[in-house]
């Protein structure tokens, strides 16, 4: 959970854009080496990212801006209502069918990109791939390799998914399809659980693989 100094650090990054660590404590009143403390745990956390900024003489000076990432997760974006609004109205002209075409064919789409560049790897560096894509999207997501798991902390598209549970279908679809397996969904925030988890079965579906 961000606290309310490192909130002021996102806020400020938001208005103002990269800053560097001294300009940062200036604002809030602080030391430079408090903020840049702040900083670390935001970056650690995906929160903000650090860019090197030469010029002139001297040592080159970092400066930290918003990820996606935070973008995401700290400011309200609003896209939430407007797709479920388009979702809502393709429905009502076309029935079920109607939002499930363009979002199956969605999901091919960036199963067939994301499959091809994935290809290469064994299956327990595709995990940790499939991870990594999940958590630059905002998911907050981490693969367990020991347990064969996918973890996911946060869900974009909780609210869509609501309303439209297909959502959730369609993620796993495209799980198994960078995996080359099957999964199997044993924990769902939409069902009350704190993540969603997803559980890496064989190509057969019978035991977790490795």
């Amino acid at each position: 959970m961000v606290g309310t100094t490192q909130s002021r650090i996102l806020d400020l990054l938001k208005c103002d854009g990269p800053q560097a660590s001294p300009t940062l404590a200036a604002a809030l009143g602080m030391t430079s080496a408090g903020v840049r403390q702040h900083l670390l745990t935001l970056e650690r956390d995906g929160l903000v990212q650090r860019a090197t900024v030469r010029g002139g003489r001297g040592r080159p000076r970092h400066t930290f801006g918003l990820t996606r990432q935070a973008e995401a997760l700290h400011f309200p974006q609003g896209y939430a209502d407007l797709a479920c609004d388009l979702l809502e109205e393709l429905q009502a002209a076309g029935g079920p069918d109607a939002v499930q075409r363009p979002l199956r064919a969605r999901m091919e789409a960036r199963a067939s990109r994301d499959a091809a560049r994935l290809a290469p790897l064994s299956r327990g560096e595709r995990l940790v791939a499939v991870a990594a894509l999940q958590d630059a999207a905002g998911y907050m997501a981490h693969a367990e390799v020991e347990d064969a798991a996918l973890v996911q902390r946060h869900c974009c598209i909780a609210d869509a998914a609501r309303r439209f549970p297909i959502l959730c279908a369609l993620e796993q679809e495209w799980i198994e399809r960078l995996l080359g397996a099957r999964v199997e969904r044993t924990a769902h925030q939409l069902a009350g659980d704190h993540v969603c988890r997803y559980r890496v079965l064989s190509a057969e579906g019978d035991d977790r693989c490795s």
